[in-house]
């Protein structure tokens, strides 16, 4: 066999694996995930339309939701002040960090 045609039988086609930059993996086969606003409808679309992928929606959400929170003291802050940023945030809110937590999350 002629050397040429060896060589240019076991030539390098393409590449293997994934380019990392900066810690994010931004390479994808599909165009419709490159575009945060669609891929943020297809999000939406695989949470109402797949229960597995709901559930584990649920199953990440409900504890942070159900978990209460609150300020803990220091000793070098004074209790009033405690008192009032718990008051503040958490019990006197009509719409408080609860219902913040719970749009972050949505």
């Amino acid at each position: 066999m002629d050397i040429n045609k060896q060589i240019a039988k076991n030539k390098q086609m393409g590449y293997t694996g994934t380019s990392i930059y900066g810690g994010y993996i931004d390479e994808d086969y599909s165009n419709d995930w490159r575009d945060l606003r669609t891929k943020c409808d297809l999000i939406q679309k695989m949470v109402d339309g797949d229960g597995t992928t709901s559930a584990i929606l649920d199953a990440i959400k409900k504890p942070l939701l159900s978990a209460k929170y609150y300020i803990q003291d220091d000793d070098d802050v004074d209790d009033k002040v405690i008192q009032y940023a718990n008051d503040y945030f958490f019990i006197n809110q009509y719409n408080g960090f609860k219902q913040l937590l719970s749009e972050v999350l949505t």
